[in-house]
């Protein structure tokens, strides 16, 4: 089954697909509260549904303790009826990879300024992320696996956010 309008997956409303992103669709939802939420959900191919679940919940362990500026909080994770899907919330802005798009199609190019604004804000989120405390107190090392322009988006103040 596709997605669409109307669909309900984890106890959300699909309301607007916002963009494919590699092997996943990013939607515009509502959670069962009536609260506007992104979410980002994949089908499930060639790995079981229980080794994805799995996965998402050790990341949800690790998300859900990122409190950061610079990071977009998780609410929550899960697998549903072929897909599996991450909830967080939405941000008001622009993708950087819309925003490298039109730059290329339309100009000017990011100044080295700004590029290096964009790193410098990008650096804070990946430290923190690295320095999360496990359950006994010391880091455990998280990355991030999946940084591309897609996963950050620039909101309406400036700040950059890395989902």
């Amino acid at each position: 089954m596709d997605l669409e309008p109307g669909h309900r997956i984890g106890g959300n409303v699909l309301v607007e697909c916002l963009g494919p992103h590699e092997a996943t669709e990013v939607w515009r939802a509502r959670n069962s509260g009536g609260q506007s939420v992104t979410l980002r959900a994949g089908r499930i191919r060639g790995r079981s549904a229980e080794s994805i679940a799995e996965r998402l919940e050790a990341d949800l362990a690790i998300a859900s303790r990122a409190q950061h500026p610079n990071i977009v909080r998780v609410l929550g994770a899960g697998v549903e009826g072929g897909w599996y899907y991450i909830v967080s919330e939405p941000v008001d802005g622009l993708l950087l990879s819309a925003i490298l798009h039109q730059a290329r199609l339309h100009g000017p190019w990011p100044t080295p300024q700004l590029a290096g604004y964009v790193v410098h804000q990008l650096a804070r989120a990946l430290s923190y992320v690295h320095e999360i405390p496990g359950p006994d107190g010391q880091p455990i090392g998280a990355l991030h696996r999946d940084l591309t322009p897609d996963v950050i988006m620039v909101d309406r103040n400036g700040l950059v956010r890395l989902a």
